[in-house]
């Protein structure tokens, strides 16, 4: 839920973004939205730091998925 408001908060932001840009902003919501129950067992974090954490936790893993399929070391 915490989330959730969070999203709608920033609602004017992605009304302001470009088509593609919104589009990547939707994918980075989505990619918090995986780690919502993380959020919540963290609650000395400001929300806002734990929807960056998941956010980046996510990427993170797609990066490390992407140096795995062109097997780099990165």
């Amino acid at each position: 839920m915490l989330l959730e408001g969070i999203i709608m908060e920033l609602s004017a932001f992605r009304r302001a973004l470009r088509g593609e840009d919104r589009n990547a902003f939707d994918s980075l919501m989505n990619k918090a939205r995986q780690h919502a129950s993380s959020c919540t067992v963290a609650p000395l974090l400001d929300p806002m730091d734990a929807v960056f954490l998941s956010i980046l936790v996510e990427q993170q893993k797609e990066i490390s998925s992407l140096c795995e399929a062109l097997s780099t070391d990165c």
